[in-house]
C-alpha cells in the first residue's frame, strides 16, 4: 500500500440499519483529490454488507466488494466473486482463498480493508495481512462463535488482535 494515500480516520458516522437499529463505523478523512478506494469483503447476500457498500458508493468511494457467496441482485460498486467448493467446510473455504484476495487487494491498493464477520471474512482479512483494516462484527461471530470450542475461541482472538478497528452494532458485543 502507498503511503501517500493513507487515510485518516476522523470519527464515526450512524448508519440505519432498516430495523430501527444504527450501526457506527468508522468515518475516513479525504486526503487526496483521488477517489478514496474501499475494499470490502463480506457475504454479498447481506443486505449489511450492501448497506455498507451502497453508503460508501454514493458517498464517493470507489468500492471492491470480495464475496465467496454471490449477492441476489445488483451490487453498488465493483464486485468480484470466487467460487471456492462448498464441499470444503468453511474453515477452509474461507482461509484458501485469502491469496486470490490478497491479489486482488494488491492491484486495487485500497486505502482501507473492511471485512465482515469475524470468522470468515474476518479470517481473510488476517491471513491478506493489508493495513489498516476494520473487523465488523455481526452479534453472533463475537457473542456465540467463541463458545463452539477452542479452535474457535483461538480463531476469534486472533482476528480480533490482528484488526486495526473493530465495530459492533451493540454495546454489549464491545464490553
Amino acid at each position: 500500500m502507498s503511503t501517500g494515500h493513507c487515510p485518516q480516520l476522523v470519527g464515526k458516522a450512524v448508519f440505519d440499519t432498516g430495523a430501527g437499529r444504527e450501526y457506527t463505523g468508522a468515518v475516513m478523512a479525504q486526503t487526496q483529490s483521488d477517489r478514496k478506494r474501499l475494499f470490502l469483503m463480506g457475504d454479498a447476500r447481506q443486505v449489511h454488507l450492501l448497506r455498507w457498500a451502497r453508503y460508501f458508493d454514493d458517498a464517493g468511494y470507489d468500492v471492491l466488494t470480495f464475496s465467496l457467496e454471490e449477492p441476489d441482485g445488483e451490487y453498488p460498486g465493483r464486485v468480484r466473486m470466487l467460487s471456492v467448493p462448498r464441499v470444503l467446510p468453511d474453515a477452509l473455504r474461507y482461509p484458501l482463498s485469502a491469496p486470490v484476495a490478497a491479489r486482488l487487494a494488491a492491484r486495487f491498493d485500497p486505502h482501507v480493508v473492511n471485512a465482515h464477520f469475524t470468522p470468515n471474512y474476518g479470517v481473510i482479512a488476517t491471513l491478506i495481512g493489508r493495513s489498516p483494516w476494520v473487523l465488523s462484527t455481526w452479534g453472533s461471530d463475537i457473542m456465540t462463535a467463541p463458545d463452539r470450542g477452542p479452535f474457535h475461541m483461538w480463531r476469534t482472538r486472533r482476528v480480533l488482535a490482528s484488526a486495526s478497528y473493530v465495530t459492533s452494532d451493540a454495546a454489549v458485543m464491545t464490553e
